[in-house]
């Protein structure tokens, strides 16, 4: 498989990402403006820890490449088309090491 096979496979799907920004002084959630993310979509549910080490139920993964890691943070909005918003729970930057190339990606799992 090459690089262009992997980044290839990692542009199958397309969700809506909104990078979260914080939380204004009224309260108010803030996120960035939407991005479309080219993706590999996976809807498996399983068992993770969160930033805090709780064990929470993922719905599904979104794997990416590595430039859509700040669209992709903890707390962001997730749209996959035909559904209601989710949000990450957490994400793991991954890279292929200096010996093989084209494995770099981002991977988020979803609420």
């Amino acid at each position: 498989m090459s690089s262009d096979d992997i980044a290839d496979l990692l542009a199958m799907h397309q969700v809506t990402a909104e990078a979260y920004q914080g939380i204004a002084g009224t309260g108010d959630v803030l996120y960035d403006d939407p991005v479309t993310v080219p993706c590999l979509l996976s809807r498996r549910s399983q068992f993770i820890r969160n930033a805090d080490g709780d064990q929470v139920l993922a719905q599904s993964t979104v794997s990416a490449d590595p430039s859509y890691a700040d669209q992709l943070a903890p707390q962001s909005r997730i749209t996959i088309p035909g559904e209601t918003p989710t949000y990450v729970i957490i994400r793991q930057i991954s890279t292929g090491g200096g010996d093989i190339d084209g494995l770099d990606r981002v991977k988020a799992w979803l609420q």
